[in-house]
Parts: structure tokens; C-alpha cells; sequence
């Protein structure tokens, strides 16, 4: 449907021309700029279901409501966003990607692709989601304005995990940490890094009880070794 939908451009139609000739004409202004439109429309507006081409080489296939991306729908951001080319397939609301989608990004390499599968507020994560990266990592759990803070699970390519509280991206609050050689931590996280009170147990059968600060252990604490001895550090 072209006649009588809002396009945006200004377009010399003829209030004398037929319909053929106004079709023509914002025909032709939409391919100058590169844009070009068809689906329904309503009230002058595109409505229903309909497809868009964008003159930045970007692509929309689905439901519009009064002049916007309103619904389910499919968009294939330009190939120039700097992030690389984007696909999301998804909810919208008032032309913003808003409910529950599928975000996935991909660099010049076709294999490289990070994808993203939960929930979206005002085009960024938020709420519930999992994201995997072209190189294996992986997060489940609760995001806030495009990061991953409240609780979630790390899972790192190289075999290491976390599973606890996030803050902006980072481990921050009570967490458990387990490495790939079998090491194990239970206890406080601020910044990323263990500090506080905790629980760390060695691949050895070791494990010590006490206060972090740094990722080390510092301050009071108990230290059992696999053989049996004891050290109680005041």
C-alpha cells in the first residue's frame, strides 16, 4: 500500500495527478533516498504487517502500528554498525525493541557470532537472559540497562564458572567460583575479586576458612592441609 501512507520525505504529488502518477512520484522519492516500503496501511499510516528497506542497507520485516515497529518483527541492522551486522528477531514497542527477542551480531568472519535471547527494555538487555560469545563464554541470568547484574552464571570457555551476584558486568556480592583444575570458592566477591569472608577449597583436599582481600588470603582464618595439620591465623 502506497497511496496515502506517511513516507518521509516530501514529495511533490499533484492534487490533480490520478493515483497511478502520486504512486509514481513517492515511488520515486522513496527510491532516491534508498527506501522503499510495502505492506498495509491505516489512517495514512503504515499498519499491519509490512516490510521496509532502509537506505542504510538495514531491513524490517514485520508488524507496524500507527507509522512504527509495533509487534513482532525481524531487522537486519546495516552492515556498517560498528559492532558488526546485527540481526534481532523479536518484540517492538513504539519503534524501539522492547519484550522478549533474539539478538545476534556477527564480524566480518561468518563463524564469529555472539547471540543474545531474553528480554529487552528501550533497545538494551533487561530482565532475564542468556548471551553466548563466539569464543565460548557464556551468561545466564538477570541483566539491568545492557549488563548482567543481579544473579547469573558464568560459564568461561577455558572450563571456569561462576555462579552468584553481578554488579555492572562484574562478580559482586556472594558467589561460588570453580576452576578448571578443581579448586573451589564459596564466599564474598567485590569488584571481581575475593575479598571478604569465604570458603576456599584446593584440587589437594586442602581448604581454608577465613578472610579474602585481593584474591588472597588475608586476615583471621584456618588453613587445613591434606595431610591433617592445622594453621589458625590470628
Amino acid at each position: 500500500c502506497w497511496d496515502g501512507c506517511v513516507v518521509p520525505v516530501v514529495a511533490k504529488v499533484s492534487p490533480a495527478g490520478n493515483m497511478f502518477q502520486n504512486v509514481a512520484v513517492l515511488a520515486l522519492s522513496f527510491l532516491n533516498l534508498g527506501i522503499s516500503n510495502t505492506g498495509g496501511c491505516k489512517n495514512g499510516r503504515y499498519h499491519g504487517y509490512g516490510d521496509m528497506n532502509y537506505e542504510d542497507g538495514g531491513f524490517y520485516s514485520g508488524e507496524w502500528r500507527n507509522g512504527v515497529r509495533n509487534g513482532d518483527g525481524t531487522m537486519k541492522f546495516s552492515s556498517d554498525n560498528e559492532e558488526g551486522r546485527k540481526t534481532y528477531i523479536g518484540e517492538w514497542r513504539n519503534d524501539v525493541i522492547q519484550g522478549f527477542g533474539i539478538m545476534r551480531w556477527r564480524d566480518t568472519n561468518p563463524y564469529n557470532v555472539t547471540m543474545y535471547e531474553g528480554y529487552w527494555e528501550n533497545d538494551t538487555e533487561h530482565g532475564n537472559g542468556s548471551v553466548v560469545w563466539h569464543n565460548g563464554d557464556m551468561y545466564n541470568g538477570n541483566w539491568i540497562n545492557g549488563t548482567y547484574t543481579g544473579n547469573g552464571t558464568m560459564l568461561w570457555g577455558n572450563g571456569n564458572s561462576y555462579s552468584g551476584e553481578f554488579f555492572d558486568g562484574t562478580q559482586m556480592g556472594h558467589g561460588t567460583m570453580i576452576w578448571a583444575n578443581g579448586d573451589r570458592y564459596v564466599g564474598d566477591f567485590i569488584n571481581g575479586e575475593k575479598r571478604g569472608y569465604g570458603m576456599y577449597n584446593f584440587s589437594d583436599e586442602s581448604f581454608y576458612i577465613g578472610e579474602f582481600k585481593n584474591n588472597l588470603l588475608d586476615g583471621k582464618g584456618t588453613y587445613n592441609y591434606s595431610n591433617g595439620n592445622l594453621y589458625i591465623g590470628r
